[in-house]
C-alpha cells in the first residue's frame, strides 16, 4: 500500500470527526493553486490567489482536515499551504525528508517496506490469483523477487501480475536487473522520477508491449502514453467513442463549433484504435476479463456500465477495449464502473512513470494526440456537459505542460481548443493561467494562425470575465474587435468578441458604449448569415435587448427578444439549451420592464421543460425553480413561490456542497415569501442559519450576500429589533458601495434612503441623536442574534435540516375571501394601514432585486 492509499484509508476512517475534508495535490504550484481555489469556491468564496484561498480556509469555524498529497518538490515552500487555524488538522504525504519539519512531535511517520513474510505472502497470492496455469512457487525465489522490489506493495502486485502471465520467478529477476540498468540510463539526471526503482517494475511490462508485434499490444502501449499526459483519475471510455463520433460531425461540416480551429490534420492525429470501430462486440466482466462476440450488425452498442455483478457490455470498438484489457492484465490501469459507463484510472505511481519515461519528443507527440482527442469533443457540446465532472481534471493536467509553441502553429491551435474546452467545462479560473501563458508566447509562434490568436484572446477574455476582471476584458477585446472588423474572417468569432466585450461594459454600467458596439455588428449581418443556424448571432441580439432594457427602452427590448425567441423556437426542440437560454433572457427583459405576468409565463416554460428533461439536482433546473419563485415573490404571490421552493427543497439539500448560490438563494426566497405572508419569525428561522453559515465564505460585496442581508434587515425591523435592523442595513449600504453597485442603481439608492428613515424614526422614538444610533455594540448584537434566533448550525447539513423544519411549518396561504377567480395573479389582500406601511417598506426594500441578479444568459 502506497502513501496516498494509506492516507485515503486514514481519511475515510476519520471523516466523521471533521466538518470537511479537503484533498490538495501539491505536486506542483499550478495544480496546488487550482485545487485550493476550488476548495475556496466549495466553501463559498471566490478568490484568485493561494494566500486568499488559505485565508478563507483559516476562517472555517468547524474542525476540518486538510490533506496535502505529493509534497515532493524540494524547491517548493509548503509552509504557505499550512493553515494557521487551531481547528485545522493537516495530513501530509511526501518523499522529501525535509518535510518532516512540518510535523508535530512524534507525528512524523516513515512508511517502511513490507517485511517478511508479508511481502512474500502478497506476491504468492497475486501470482496464484492471476496465474494461467498451476505452478510450484519456490520460497527462495519469491524472497529474491521481494528483495529486488524493496518490499513495495504496489510493485509486488504488479510484478506478481506479470509473472502470472507466463514468466518464471528467475526470469523476472533477470529481466528486472536489465530493465533497472536501462531505466537509470534512460533519464537525464534532472529528469529522474522521485519514485526510484519502483518504475523498473512497470518498465518490465512496458518492454513486453514494445517487444510485441501484436496490434493489441501496440495499441495498449500508445494508450498508456496518452494516459500519461492526462490525469491519473478516472477517464470515461466513452470519451474515445465520443471522439470517434465527432469525426463524423467534422465531416458533416460542424467545424464552426470549434471556431474553425479544428482541421483535418487534427482529426488525423487521433489513433486508429479510436476511429476504426470493429464488427466485434466486447464484454468486460467485473474482474476485467475481456471476451469477444461476432455481431452481424455494423452498428453495435455504445458503452453501457453496470454497478452490479452482471457483465459490462461495451462496444463498437474492439481495438480500444482490447488495449484497455491488455493494460488491465498487466496491472497498469484499473477499471471503474458506474451506471452508465466504464472508466480507466491509473495509480499515481503508474501515471508518474508513464509520463516520466517518455522522452521530450515522445511526450510532445502524446500531448498532441491527447489534445486532438479532447479538442474533437468541441463538436459535441452535449457530451461535454454530460461528462464535465470526469473531464475537468484531464483538461487541467494536459494544459499544465504545454509543448513549445514555436515548433508548430498546430500546437497553438490544439492549446487554444483545450482552453476552449476548459471554459466549456466551467473551469474559468483554471483557464486563466494557461491562456495568459499562451498570450505571452504568441510573439514566438512561427506561422501564427490568425484565427487561433483571435480565438485565444476571446477565450482569455471569457476566463477573466468570470473572475470579474471586466476592465481587462475590455482592454483585451476592443483592439481585437477592431482588427477582426477589418478582416474578411468569420463573423462568428467577431460575434463572440463583441458579446464578451459588451457584457463587461454592461457590468460596468457603460451602457452607451455597449450599445455602440453591438448595434453596428447587428446591422452588418445579412439574411444568409442570420439564417445560418450559428447560435452566437441570436445571443448577440439578446445582448442588445439586455442593453435596451438597462437603458429603460423596455418596449424595444421586449420586441427584439420576442422575435429572437420565436425565430429560434421554430427550428429547435423545446428543451434545446440555446432556446432555454434565450427564454431566460426574455424573462429577464420582462422583469426589468416590470411586466411580471409575462415574466412568470416564460419562467414557467423554462422550469417545466427543465423538470421534464433534466435530473433532480441539475444546476440549471434548480436555478429555473429559484427564478420562478423569485418572480412570484416580486409579483406578491408568495404562496406560489413557497410551493415551488418546497418542491425543489430536497434537491437543494442534496446539492448544497456543489452549488453554494443555490443553497443561499433558496433560503433567501423562502424567507422573502414567508415575510410577504406576514410570518417574519418563520422567515428569520428560514434564512438566518443559512446566512450565518455562508457569511464568512462569501465576499462582502457578493450580490447574493447583500440581498440576503437586505432581507434580514427588513425581518429584524418587522420583529421590532430596530437597532439590529439598522446595523444590518448599514452593512448592506457599505457593501453595495464597495462593489460599485450603487452607481445609477435605484435599489441601492433606496437602501440609503430607507436607512436614513429608519435612523430618524428610532432617534425620534428614543429621543437620541443619529450618532448614538450608529453606535451599536457589535458584541451585544452578535449575542442578541444568538439568543433570539435558532442555534447556529454546525454544518451545512444542519442548515438544510433547519430549512426542512421551516418549510414543513404551518404557513398560511392566501385568504380565500380575496382570491377572485382563483387563478394566479388574482389575489389582492385586504390590509390595515399599518400593513400598508409594512408592504410599502418591503416594496422599497425589494424593488430592484432582479436588477442585482440581472446577468446575460
Amino acid at each position: 500500500m502506497g502513501k496516498s492509499e494509506l492516507c485515503l484509508q486514514v481519511t475515510n476512517a476519520l471523516r466523521k470527526r471533521f466538518w470537511g475534508v479537503f484533498w490538495i495535490d501539491v505536486d506542483n504550484e499550478l495544480q496546488a493553486k487550482a485545487h485550493l481555489l476550488k476548495v475556496a469556491r466549495r466553501i463559498g468564496s471566490e478568490v484568485e490567489t493561494i494566500d486568499d484561498a488559505m485565508e478563507q480556509i483559516n476562517e472555517i469555524s468547524e474542525p476540518f482536515l486538510l490533506v496535502l498529497d505529493n509534497a515532493d518538490d524540494i524547491k517548493m515552500d509548503y509552509q504557505r499551504y499550512l493553515p494557521t487555524s487551531c481547528l485545522g488538522t493537516v495530513l501530509m504525504t511526501s518523499r522529501n525528508i525535509e518535510c518532516r519539519k512540518f510535523a508535530t512531535v512524534n507525528n512524523h511517520i516513515v512508511l517502511d517496506r513490507l517485511v517478511h513474510p508479508d511481502d512474500e505472502e502478497l506476491l504468492r497470492k497475486t501470482i496464484q490469483t492471476n496465474a494461467l496455469m498451476t505452478r510450484q512457487l519456490v520460497s527462495e525465489e519469491l524472497t529474491e523477487v521481494c528483495e529486488l522490489l524493496a518490499g513495495h506493495a504496489l510493485a509486488i502486485v504488479q510484478a506478481g501480475s506479470y509473472i502470472a502471465h507466463g514468466c518464471s520467478l528467475p526470469q523476472y529477476v533477470q529481466e528486472f536487473k536489465r530493465q533497472r540498468k536501462r531505466l537509470m540510463e534512460f533519464h537525464e539526471e534532472q529528469a529522474r522520477s522521485r519514485y526510484g526503482n519502483v518504475f523498473s517494475t512497470f518498465e518490465v511490462a512496458a518492454q513486453r508491449l514494445t517487444n510485441s508485434a501484436a496490434a493489441n499490444d501496440q495499441d495498449a502501449y500508445e494508450l498508456l502514453q496518452i494516459l500519461g499526459v492526462l490525469d491519473w483519475k478516472a477517464l470515461p471510455l466513452s470519451t474515445f467513442l465520443a471522439a470517434d463520433r465527432c469525426m463524423s460531425l467534422f465531416e458533416e461540416g460542424r467545424r464552426h463549433e470549434t471556431w474553425d480551429l479544428l482541421k483535418l490534420w487534427h482529426i488525423q492525429q487521433i489513433p486508429a484504435w479510436v476511429t476504426h470501430p470493429s464488427r466485434v462486440s466486447t464484454t468486460f466482466n467485473h474482474e476485467g476479463a475481456c471476451t469477444a462476440e461476432d455481431h452481424s450488425s455494423s452498428v453495435l452498442p455504445v458503452v453501457i456500465g453496470s454497478n452490479s455483478q452482471s457483465p459490462l457490455h461495451v462496444s463498437r470498438n474492439n481495438r480500444l477495449l482490447q488495449a484497455v484489457s491488455t493494460l488491465h492484465k498487466l496491472a497498469l490501469l484499473m477499471l471503474v464502473y458506474d451506471e452508465t459507463d466504464a472508466s480507466v484510472t491509473l495509480h499515481p505511481l503508474v501515471h508518474a512513470w508513464a509520463r516520466d519515461r517518455q522522452s521530450a519528443t515522445r511526450r510532445d507527440k502524446s500531448w498532441i494526440t491527447a489534445g486532438c482527442i479532447l479538442s474533437s469533443l468541441l463538436l459535441d457540446p452535449t457530451y461535454i456537459r454530460a461528462e464535465s465532472t470526469a473531464l475537468k481534471s484531464h483538461a487541467i493536467s494536459l494544459m499544465a505542460d504545454i509543448p513549445c509553441l514555436s515548433s508548430s502553429g498546430e500546437i497553438l491551435r490544439i492549446a487554444v481548443m483545450c482552453c476552449f474546452i476548459m471554459v466549456r467545462l466551467e473551469l474559468h479560473i483554471e483557464a486563466m493561467a494557461p491562456t495568459q501563458h499562451l498570450v505571452s508566447k504568441l510573439p514566438a509562434v512561427e506561422n501564427q494562425p490568425k484565427e487561433a490568436r483571435w480565438a485565444l484572446l476571446c477565450i482569455h477574455a471569457a476566463a477573466y470575465q468570470f473572475a470579474g476582471e471586466h476592465e481587462h476584458v475590455i482592454a483585451t477585446l476592443l483592439p481585437l474587435i477592431e482588427a477582426m472588423g477589418k478582416s474578411s474572417g468569420s463573423k462568428a468569432r467577431l460575434a463572440h468578441a463583441t458579446l464578451y466585450c459588451s457584457h463587461s461594459m454592461r457590468q460596468l454600467w457603460r451602457l452607451n458604449e455597449a450599445r455602440d458596439l453591438v448595434e453596428p455588428f447587428l446591422r452588418s449581418l445579412n439574411e444568409g448569415e442570420v439564417q445560418a443556424g450559428i447560435e452566437v448571432y441570436p445571443r448577440v441580439k439578446a445582448e442588445m435587448a439586455n442593453i435596451l432594457g438597462c437603458l429603460s427602452r423596455y418596449d424595444e427590448a421586449i420586441a427584439l427578444m420576442l422575435s429572437v425567441v420565436n425565430e429560434e423556437a421554430a427550428g429547435r426542440e423545446a428543451h434545446d439549451r440555446h432556446l432555454l437560454s434565450l427564454r431566460e433572457s426574455l424573462a429577464m427583459t420582462y422583469a426589468v420592464a416590470r411586466r411580471p405576468e409575462e415574466e412568470i409565463a416564460q419562467r414557467k416554460i423554462i422550469f417545466v421543460t427543465r423538470t421534464q428533461h433534466e435530473s433532480e439536482t441539475s444546476y440549471w433546473r434548480l436555478i429555473a425553480g429559484l427564478h420562478l419563485a423569485t418572480a412570484y415573490n416580486m409579483n406578491r404571490q408568495p404562496w406560489l413561490a413557497f410551493r415551488i421552493l418546497a418542491d425543489i427543497q430536497d434537491a437543494v439539500k442534496k446539492s448544497w456542497r456543489s452549488w453554494t448560490d443555490v443553497h443561499l438563494d433558496h433560503a433567501l426566497q423562502s424567507g422573502l415569501a414567508l415575510l410577504f405572508m406576514s410570518e417574519p419569525a418563520l422567515a428569520l428561522q428560514q434564512v438566518e442559519p443559512v446566512y450565518q453559515f455562508y457569511r464568512t465564505r462569501l465576499k462582502k460585496s457578493d450580490a447574493l450576500r447583500i440581498k440576503t442581508e437586505n432581507l434580514i434587515s427588513n425581518i429584524y425591523w418587522e420583529l421590532g429589533r430596530k437597532r439590529e435592523a439598522i446595523k444590518m442595513l448599514s452593512q448592506v449600504v457599505e457593501h453595495q458601495d464597495e462593489s460599485g453597485m450603487s452607481i445609477s442603481r435605484p435599489w441601492c439608492v433606496g437602501n440609503q434612503k430607507r436607512l436614513g428613515g429608519w435612523k430618524e424614526e428610532v432617534a425620534r422614538l428614543d429621543g437620541s441623536s443619529d450618532a448614538k444610533i450608529d453606535d451599536v455594540d457589535d458584541n451585544k448584537l452578535e449575542k442578541t442574534q444568538q439568543d433570539q434566533t435558532t442555534t447556529e448550525p454546525q454544518t451545512a447539513d444542519d442548515v438544510s435540516q433547519t430549512q426542512s423544519i421551516s418549510c414543513q411549518a404551518d404557513v398560511p396561504g392566501p385568504p380565500s375571501a380575496t382570491m377572485g377567480s382563483g387563478q394566479e395573479g388574482d389575489f389582492v389582500q385586504e390590509t390595515t394601514t399599518e400593513a400598508d406601511r409594512a408592504t410599502a417598506g418591503m416594496q422599497e426594500a425589494t424593488a430592484g432585486l432582479e436588477e442585482i441578479s440581472l446577468k446575460p444568459s
